[in-house]
């Protein structure tokens, strides 16, 4: 049964084709009008353009449409002249023809007529439509002659052992694989009564004293496909068919099963690798040689345990490197400290000699170092209030003022609010001291040196700022990727204690342009009692 109604709605897919072409010439307005005209001299031009315009657009739909066999638009507009092909007039005889009665009864629906034979001998049946209603003055009827062969490849793939017919609802044959049946009615040859028919269903009849079984169903047009099958065949596919199905099963299975047997072979094998690599990370190696084990869940869990062993061997190496970096910092700190009050005590003796031989500068340095000293070497710090760092950068600064006698020009901007907040020591003396001993290039003008706290965000900012000397962008790009590996002892120190302190959270930038002047900034996070 369902081989008949694909065959029916393919059959009716096909009609809806040519029920296009025929409503592409119902919807051609010019085509409609050229045909209702009243022409009152068959030599005007406008004549001779409907003749030319109604002949190349049937030609066109023809070359585009193989199946259709002819195309004829009959009218009883009889100033529009018949030439025998594609307009012809509408007299007595075509109204005795079944397929003009069939139109009219249907009031100018689109209908379908039985198969019948053209001059060629070629088999064709008709679809017909009015264009106009019959009660307008010029009307005209659309017929499309179409090709019997167009039906026939609908059932031409069929098995060779079963008959099929397609008939119409008058019980004639449409299209069959004996062409010389065609046109005539089953009831002729077969004894079965088209009129008692359901609209689908089946029953059995004997043929030529084979049994068949009969299978049919009705198109939404009243059409019928019919299919004749004979038991022994009909038996016959269904043993094929079992023993097809017997052997794809069979296939199937034993695809199935080695395909099991090797993905959970691979799967295996996955597993084994992964949990080898794991036992290496459970004994402390984590130098792990393996890639991601695919794209499915042990993929996945495969990515995730690599990325997990390299997180944990760069914490680790981070860690270490960290604890070297300390310990190293501590050991400079170590080299660099000596006895507070033996230092004070010495530089006190050198201000009362300076003030003793009248070296007021020599005096007021002394004094300046001596208390840059009491902050930086107060009981072995390492932690300052922001407030002690500036007092140490101003200290220090004072000395440098009296060194260069005018040539060196300072400005502080700070915000006081940061006062109540702490920071290692010593994160501006260096930057400055650099500045100092590359930035004074002018004898006569000397530099300006620029010093700024402020906060962004959740970080203390600190900016040093001069118009020296700067540098050309190759120089800033080699300081900048080489920071840490600065000849400055001073600024390499620093760099150092802010990552040992802060890590990632603080940074050291710099921005420079030759002959403009130098820009620091040293980011740290604000921080209440450091220490």
């Amino acid at each position: 049964m369902n081989t008949i109604m694909q065959i029916n709605k393919n059959i009716e897919n096909k009609l809806d084709d040519y029920t296009q072409v025929s409503s592409q010439i119902y919807m051609d307005r010019s085509l409609r009008e050229y045909l209702s005209v009243e022409y009152k001299d068959d030599l005007s031009l406008y004549y001779i353009d409907a003749y030319d315009y109604i002949n190349q657009r049937f030609k066109d739909i023809l070359n585009m449409n193989s199946g259709i066999d002819s195309i004829t638009v009959y009218t009883n507009n009889r100033s529009l002249i018949s030439d025998h092909y594609f307009i012809k007039h509408i007299d007595e005889n075509v109204k005795m023809e079944d397929w003009y009665n069939a139109v009219v009864k249907a009031n100018g629906k689109t209908t379908f007529s039985k198969m019948k034979k053209d001059k060629s001998e070629v088999q064709t049946f008709t679809l017909t439509r009015f264009l106009d209603h019959p009660s307008s003055l010029n009307f005209q009827v659309l017929k499309l002659e179409i090709k019997e062969k167009e039906l026939y490849s609908l059932i031409d793939n069929e098995d060779t052992d079963r008959e099929i017919y397609v008939i119409d609802e008058d019980g004639y044959v449409l299209t069959n694989k004996n062409k010389s049946l065609n046109t005539k009615q089953i009831a002729d040859f077969l004894e079965i009564d088209t009129n008692k028919l359901k609209e689908s269903g089946s029953f059995n009849f004997q043929l030529n004293g084979k049994d068949m079984l009969v299978v049919y169903s009705t198109m939404s047009n009243g059409w019928k496909t019919i299919s004749l099958n004979p038991y022994e065949g009909f038996l016959t596919r269904i043993k094929d068919a079992f023993v097809k199905i017997f052997i794809v099963t069979a296939v199937a299975i034993i695809v199935a099963i080695l395909l099991i047997y090797f993905t959970s072979n691979l799967l295996t094998k996955r597993i084994e690798t992964l949990v080898m690599n794991m036992k290496r990370v459970e004994e402390g190696d984590f130098e792990v040689n393996m890639s991601r084990l695919g794209y499915d869940e042990i993929g996945e869990l495969s990515s995730t345990f690599i990325n997990m062993t390299q997180k944990i061997k760069k914490l680790i190496d981070e860690v270490y490197y960290t604890e070297i970096l300390k310990k190293e910092a501590e050991m400079n700190t170590l080299q660099s400290q000596i006895n507070p009050h033996f230092l004070y005590n010495t530089l006190g003796s050198i201000s009362a000699l300076a003030m003793k031989e009248k070296a007021h500068k020599v005096y007021q340095m002394v004094n300046l170092l001596s208390k840059f000293y009491r902050i930086s070497l107060n009981k072995g710090r390492k932690i300052i209030s922001i407030r002690e760092e500036i007092e140490l950068s101003k200290n220090y600064l004072a000395i440098q003022q009296i060194r260069f006698d005018g040539l060196l020009h300072t400005h502080f901007d700070i915000d006081e609010g940061l006062y109540q907040y702490d920071t290692i020591k010593l994160v501006l003396q260096p930057f400055i001291e650099n500045c100092i001993n590359h930035a004074i290039w002018d004898d006569e003008n000397g530099i300006n040196i620029i010093i700024k706290v402020y906060q962004k965000e959740k970080q203390a900012v600190f900016e040093i700022i001069d118009d020296g000397l700067g540098m050309d962008q190759e120089t800033l790009e080699n300081i900048q990727s080489n920071i840490v590996e600065s000849t400055s002892y001073g600024i390499k120190n620093v760099i150092t204690r802010l990552k040992t302190y802060y890590g990632n959270e603080s940074e050291c930038t710099i921005f420079s342009r030759k002959g403009i002047g130098t820009q620091v900034k040293v980011s740290v996070p604000i921080i209440r009692k450091l220490n």
